[in-house]
């Protein structure tokens, strides 16, 4: 019966009795009531069974759940009593302090904890146990067994039991550390950039590409441009760049673009004064948004330096190719890299790629002294005759003119002034060919002129000496008249071998002036 009772559904069951219930007549209604009301109590124990199936069941589940966060967490999880002991921790906890559980258990929480850290963490644990909190949380520092530190974030919650009182503690620490030292350096980072930014001579800004204003500015940009920072960080680029209004934001989405770092502006002082700036801009974020982050020189005097070398360029270019002296630039090989119009004229080439390929060191009519002094960076000084015909036949250049051509030649190294190194060779060319012509005529009449002084002199001896025979004899004469006449006759000879005595010495002062001053 019981069998069949208990396999028998309840809710049939009691469908059943209810059905006979309303069949049957009142003495056996009652027996059907007693019935009723031991089947609805056997009902509710049949739920109250269930639930707590249920809940044994749930809290099966829950440790087991607990159990596998507990085990597999990746942040550390320790278990303390109220003496702050662990009572149990889990994998992560251990690798994190380097302890193996069996280590770990007993110990007390003060025992790996950094000195400096203990008395904050104490008074919070004892507040705990006290009942005065139900958790807290603070960053701290361990120290694991081989003596090293690790920085955590530790979140601790208190478990009581049913009157409140703690039972367990519950940590979780995460290890910061990396954390910790990623912020260090970035905020010495920072730090530097700062002190780098505010310290530096170089003028630094930090613009909105967007609005072009001045988001911030160092001393030397304070300085240089002649505002206060208060005043410059009001201020947009667009207030010191003298291009057109429109062309200011285009340039800066340039630099925001990257497609371009490096600018050349004119920037207006507070003082009104115009100064070439070249402005290297780079994009940089800063609190989310995107910046330029700009480094100004100032090349006003570089600009100045750069037009007045233009023009001395120029200059010199013109001096190069007009002069009268042939000039010609060889490399440290002895190559000629540049020659002028005067020095093709005097070797008869009429345009410069006839000069191509022409090499000092191989040219037959420059001495070998002058050239081992070039080699040796030493100037010289010489005088050459130079065969064109012979040159052109030996393919020196491509002079069009024949004959000979005597030049001075003057040779000097092209030094580097910073490393004193020779980089080069100047050689200037001066055609002396009709000078020599001259100095050979002159010559030849300077010769002609100490011939003559010497015949000069010799004739006046020679004439002196008849003359005193005819002046013996004239004294002899007894016809006073006739000796008188050849007295006379021999004193006007006499007077022009004076004269021409004179003449020779005046002559001779001649050329001893033209002498002493190079003119013979």
């Amino acid at each position: 019966m019981s069998e069949s009772v208990e396999n028998y559904p309840a809710g049939e069951m009691h469908a059943s009795l209810q059905e006979l219930r309303r069949k049957v007549g009142t003495a056996d209604r009652r027996l059907i009531d007693l019935l009723t009301a031991d089947l609805e109590a056997l009902e509710a124990r049949a739920r109250n069974a269930e639930e707590e199936c249920d809940r044994l069941r749930a809290g099966q589940e829950s440790e087991a759940c607990f159990r596998s966060i507990f085990e597999e967490a990746g942040i550390g999880i320790v278990l303390t009593d109220r003496d702050w002991r662990v009572v149990r921790s889990n994998p992560a906890f251990r690798r994190m302090l380097g302890y193996s559980a069996e280590e770990l258990r007993g110990m007390r929480i003060a025992d790996f904890t950094h000195p400096a850290d203990i008395d904050e963490n104490s008074a919070l644990f004892a507040e705990a146990v006290a009942g005065k909190k139900n958790g807290y949380r603070m960053e701290k520092r361990y120290l694991t067994k081989a003596g090293e530190i690790v920085l955590v974030c530790l979140t601790a919650t208190v478990i009581r039991d049913d009157a409140g009182k703690m039972q367990y503690l519950i940590g979780m620490q995460e290890d910061i550390t990396a954390q910790k030292q990623a912020e260090e350096a970035l905020r010495e980072s920072e730090e530097r950039y700062r002190m780098t930014f505010t310290e530096s001579r170089a003028i630094m800004l930090v613009v909105d590409p967007e609005t072009g204003a001045i988001v911030d500015a160092n001393p030397a940009a304070c300085s240089f441009y002649g505002y206060p920072y208060d005043r410059i960080t009001e201020m947009t680029v667009g207030d010191l760049n003298m291009l057109p209004a429109e062309e200011v934001p285009r340039e800066m989405q340039r630099a925001q673009r990257g497609e371009r770092e490096q600018f050349v502006f004119h920037h207006r002082l507070a003082n009104g004064e115009n100064r070439a700036v070249e402005v290297f801009s780079a994009p940089v974020a800063v609190g989310g948004r995107t910046l330029l982050y700009s480094i100004v020189h100032d090349i006003t005097r570089q600009k100045t330096l750069e037009a007045e070398l233009r023009r001395t360029g120029e200059r010199f270019k013109r001096i190069f190719n007009e002069s009268p002296v042939g000039i010609q630039y060889f490399n440290t090989a002895g190559r000629l890299l540049h020659t002028n119009r005067a020095c093709l004229a005097i070797l008869g080439v009429p345009r410069r790629n006839g000069m191509h390929g022409y090499n000092i060191f191989k040219d037959p009519f420059i001495p070998e002294l002058l050239k081992n002094r070039l080699r040796r960076g030493e100037g010289g000084h010489t005088t050459v005759t130079i065969d064109l015909g012979l040159a052109r036949e030996q393919g020196l250049y491509a002079t069009t003119k024949s004959g000979t051509r005597s030049a001075e030649i003057y040779t000097s190294p092209v030094i580097d002034r910073e490393t004193d190194a020779i980089t080069g060779f100047l050689v200037q060319i001066l055609d002396v060919t009709d000078r020599t012509v001259m100095e050979a005529i002159r010559q030849r009449a300077f010769d002609q002129i100490e011939r003559n002084m010497e015949q000069f002199a010799i004739l006046g001896d020679h004439i002196r000496h008849p003359l005193q025979v005819i002046q013996a004899h004239a004294d002899l004469l007894e016809n006073e008249e006739t000796a008188e006449r050849f007295r006379e006759q021999v004193r006007r000879v006499n007077r022009y071998i004076t004269e021409l005595d004179a003449g020779w010495v005046e002559s001779r002062k001649i050329r001893e002036f033209l002498q002493r001053n190079e003119l013979l």
